[in-house]
């Protein structure tokens, strides 16, 4: 009996390593294009690098009003806020960095990242940075891969 469930153990355990091993384990630089082309527009305070990078059902979700983009104007709208949020705030030279992928899974035409995040700023004549992550799901429809949805999350800063 023993045997018999170590066989079985070594099955399952082999098993789930091969679909495990079958996984991207990292984005693909055709899943990154979008996630760039989106902190693009970010840091040029421009909605041209955004266009057809999100899919036209997306969700954004970030820490200024209203909260929540959704749709095909999503982009455009999240931008447009952000403009705003950063005239409120008197925030300039705001730029974002990308740091490292810390989760990433992929299954068919979707996948989901988190990814380190950096973005800085000026305000009253002060640089302050904000770290935080940016988790994105992916849809690819006839081989672009385009997000689906994305939320901010502050770890830490200003």
């Amino acid at each position: 009996m023993k045997l018999r469930l170590t066989a079985l153990g070594l099955g399952l355990l082999l098993t789930f390593s091969a679909s495990a091993g079958a996984a991207t384990p990292k984005p693909t630089p055709a899943m990154m294009k979008p996630v760039q082309a989106l902190l693009q527009a970010l840091n040029t305070n421009s909605t041209a690098p955004a266009a057809g990078a999100l899919t036209s059902t997306a969700v954004i979700v970030d820490e200024f009003a209203p909260f929540r983009w959704s749709g095909p104007s999503a982009a455009s709208s999240y931008l447009s806020s952000f403009g705003s949020m950063m005239k409120a705030a008197k925030l300039s030279n705001v730029h974002g960095t990308l740091g490292k992928v810390t989760a990433f899974d992929r299954a068919g035409n979707r996948a989901y990242m988190v990814i380190a995040t950096d973005v800085a700023a000026t305000m009253n004549g002060k640089r302050s940075v904000e770290h935080g992550t940016w988790t994105f799901t992916l849809l690819s429809s006839g081989g672009t891969w385009q997000i689906d949805s994305v939320t901010w999350g502050t770890v830490s800063g200003p």
